[in-house]
């Protein structure tokens, strides 16, 4: 860990440590929720195009446009529904994942650090070090 913060002192600027957490199995179960979480948010991230170029289809509608025009943007909006329906599989696929194979161990840290205004605050963290020793902050 010690060497994981010195390889990103830049993110720990006047770095104090305060607290180690007790070490917790990782498990492929694990990973699946985080990246079923990380899903869902692009996810909800693709619901604002989504949602604009149905508004927009609709205004197109209610216009009486061309409907060359109107296909045209109803071809967007098919583009938007289709890319969001493939994250929503994305995310679902990572639900219900019961896989206890151990890929590395989750440890929380608790740290002082030097805020961009100078004053010192209190942080947390969350590391991941897999079986391989490669270190990662979640």
């Amino acid at each position: 860990m010690a060497s994981y913060i010195k390889a990103n002192r830049a993110a720990f600027v006047g770095y104090e440590p305060v607290r180690w957490g007790q070490p917790v199995t990782y498990t492929k179960a694990n990973e699946a929720a985080i990246k079923g979480v990380l899903a869902m948010q692009l996810f909800d991230d693709a619901l604002v195009p989504r949602n604009k170029a149905l508004a927009e289809y609709k205004a197109s509608l209610a216009r009486h446009d061309a409907p060359a025009k109107t296909e045209a943007i109803k071809a967007r909006y098919g583009k938007a529904n289709k890319y969001n329906d493939s994250l929503l599989a994305i995310a679902n696929s990572f639900i219900g994942s019961k896989d206890t194979t151990r890929l590395g161990t989750q440890i929380a840290h608790i740290y002082r650090t030097k805020a961009k205004s100078g004053v010192m605050v209190l942080d947390s963290a969350t590391f991941l070090v897999y079986r391989t020793g490669k270190v990662e902050q979640m």
